[in-house]
């Protein structure tokens, strides 16, 4: 799996970090740098090795900051993506709300299904390479939903079928769908030791807003069912937030079929998880 890294995410994190380094006190790096880029200013501004230059400045100090390890060490954490993207690239994000990924899979006749054609397109903040336990956590969700979707196992479907007769009863199942594949995710990851039990407590809001009128002792069931859960499917979750019962019953929203899909966006053959249905950022 090829990885890619945006050349401005690199350039800014790495003078965000230097700076940080300077501001302790510790100059040695940051002077390293500046004469390695200092240099550059020498050649012509139009030059093309210039530009190439300064990117393997940044691509060099990234590395020796850390970045790129760190980087790598969550990847290696979800080991089915390698076997099943192409690459992966991670761009600068400009705010907050546009921190996410993205799963891109060429349309069917391109050869869709196939591990080649299928990319994930992760956006982060400069800012938040700094920040070691919210990177990890963000990442951690962020790659997890990247991880399901390409899953045979968890059978993702980029979208999510009958759910309703009108548009309320559809967007209903979708947040619920939403906050139980979250929760999923966050519930992994406390089991694996790779977050802090509180994530997962903080799904109880977003739950019990998401079923609104039905008895506390359901919402609760379903809490327990998704949280203890060793394993379920995207039909599973769908039909959880069809029903609302941890048991599972006929589907009381829309239909018991689903079509192709999962709650990502499809047009003109590529899926998307994050950037406009599940945004894994909700809970925090």
């Amino acid at each position: 799996m090829q990885i890619e890294l945006d050349p401005t995410l690199l350039e800014e994190t790495v003078f965000l970090a230097l700076r940080a380094q300077e501001q302790r006190g510790d100059r040695a790096m940051f002077e390293q740098y500046h004469q390695r880029v200092d240099a550059l200013y020498d050649l012509p501004g139009d030059d093309r090795r210039r530009e190439v230059a300064f990117q393997e400045v940044h691509a060099e100090f990234f590395g020796r900051l850390g970045f790129a390890q760190t980087l790598r060490a969550h990847l290696a954490e979800f080991p089915l993506l390698e076997g099943e993207l192409n690459g992966i690239t991670f761009l600068k994000a400009a705010a907050r709300k546009q921190e996410g990924a993205e799963l891109f899979v060429r349309r069917p006749d391109e050869g869709a299904g196939n591990p080649r054609h299928r990319t994930a397109v992760v956006h982060l903040r400069a800012e938040l390479l700094l920040d070691g336990d919210q990177l990890s956590l963000l990442l951690r969700r962020e790659l997890y939903h990247v991880s399901d979707m390409v899953d045979p196992a968890f059978a993702y479907r980029p979208n999510l079928g009958e759910t309703g007769e009108s548009i309320a009863q559809q967007n209903l199942v979708r947040d619920r769908y939403c906050v139980l594949w979250s929760m999923y995710i966050d519930a992994r990851l406390v089991r694996a030791g790779r977050a802090p039990d509180v994530v997962l407590d903080r799904h109880r809001g977003p739950l019990k807003k998401a079923f609104d009128g039905f008895a506390e002792a359901d919402v609760l069931a379903v809490f327990k069912k998704v949280s203890h859960a060793e394993s379920l499917t995207h039909e599973d979750l769908l039909g959880l937030a069809k029903t609302g019962s941890a048991k599972m019953a006929p589907a009381a929203v829309g239909g018991d079929s689903v079509a192709d899909g999962g709650p990502g966006t499809v047009a003109d053959g590529v899926a998307s998880h994050s950037g406009s249905v599940c945004r894994t950022a909700s809970v925090q």
